[in-house]
């Protein structure tokens, strides 16, 4: 190690620095769990600061200290850092330290092929918790991008443990794919009981009464399937969690012409003669309903689903019928009508 010099300066009562001293002759090599055997040639390395003016510590020299005080084995990080390995590499040989186990991952880029940025969707775990993504589903999809198990999308927790091994570690960058993403977290979506969907949904939506509970379970079978973020669950029973008289959005008022109000004063009356509540009964009295009438089924489920949801687009009209209940769905009828 030696002090900086500045020629043509004096150096009485100069603030200095503190360098390693790096060989000039020979290469340095790293010998890397990922990368394989990395080699650097030591004539293209500078004397670097492990001592600043001030008499602190550089991060080279520190990581090392650390590192080794911490009896760190493996040291798993970016390929960003695959130079800074051969540098404290030269620490730990001179201070006669043994070297850990080095394993440098490919860094994570966007879509495009470009540097991974917010605009490419990174951002912070809290945020993707925020959009709906499950912690299963992340874990998930972390674990996949640069590493594979054969042609295996899918793990459990105890498979990932059981699997995981440094030597199937890609070393091309990897690419954050969102759509990838969303059909990953769709699938444990799919698979997650419908009560712990509540429990989640009901950290977001804190003033759902026991009645929309009881009606979020009936119609979650259904809408989970097609769901890839808790995100778009929520938005599907929107129709449930709004409060009473329902908001129609301008496509739903279009479709409810004085014809169609008709109808469904007359579907109201035939709902409150049901005995048994429930989807195969339901199904059955409105395609009665539109075999008399002589009507196309679209003609009655478009504006009973505009009145009951406020929009044109939601689940199955039986579905939401169901879930709702009798008392529900003749009160809404009653709100428009």
């Amino acid at each position: 190690m030696w002090r900086n010099k500045e020629s043509g300066e004096s150096e009485k009562n100069k603030p200095f620095v503190l360098r390693f001293k790096a060989p000039l002759k020979g290469e340095t090599i790293v010998h890397d769990k990922v990368q394989g055997n990395v080699s650097f040639l030591n004539e293209n390395f500078d004397d670097f600061v492990i001592l600043r003016s001030d008499s602190t510590p550089t991060y080279m020299l520190s990581v090392v200290v650390d590192d080794h005080d911490m009896n760190v084995s493996h040291i798993i990080r970016g390929d960003d850092h695959l130079t800074n390995a051969a540098k404290q590499k030269q620490i730990y040989e001179s201070l006669n330290w043994k070297v850990p186990v080095f394993s440098h991952i490919s860094l994570i880029h966007g879509s495009d092929g470009a540097k991974l940025s917010k605009r490419h969707g990174a951002l912070g775990i809290d945020s993707y918790k925020k959009e709906g993504y499950l912690p299963e589903a992340m874990k998930n999809y972390l674990l996949r991008l640069g590493w594979s198990h054969g042609d295996k999308e899918i793990f459990s927790q105890e498979e990932m443990i059981k699997l995981f091994s440094l030597k199937n570690i890609g070393k091309s960058s990897s690419r954050l794919d969102i759509e990838k993403l969303k059909n990953i977290n769709n699938h444990y979506i799919k698979n997650t009981y419908e009560k712990d969907l509540l429990v989640i949904i009901k950290k977001s939506e804190k003033t759902l009464s026991k009645v929309q509970e009881k009606s979020i379970l009936k119609i979650l079978p259904e809408i989970k399937k097609s769901s890839k973020t808790i995100v778009d669950i929520i938005a599907s029973l929107s129709f449930i969690i709004k409060e009473r008289p329902i908001k129609l959005n301008e496509d739903s008022k279009k479709i409810l012409t004085l014809e169609a109000k008709k109808n469904i004063e007359k579907i109201k009356k035939m709902l409150q003669t049901l005995d048994t509540w429930d989807t195969s009964n339901i199904e059955q009295l409105l395609k009665d309903f539109s075999i008399s009438e002589e009507l196309k089924f679209k003609d009655i489920a478009l504006p009973l689903r505009a009145i009951l949801t406020g929009t044109l687009s939601s689940p199955s009209i039986y579905n939401i019928l169901d879930c709702l209940g009798k008392d529900e769905v003749i009160k809404r009828i009653n709100d428009i009508l």
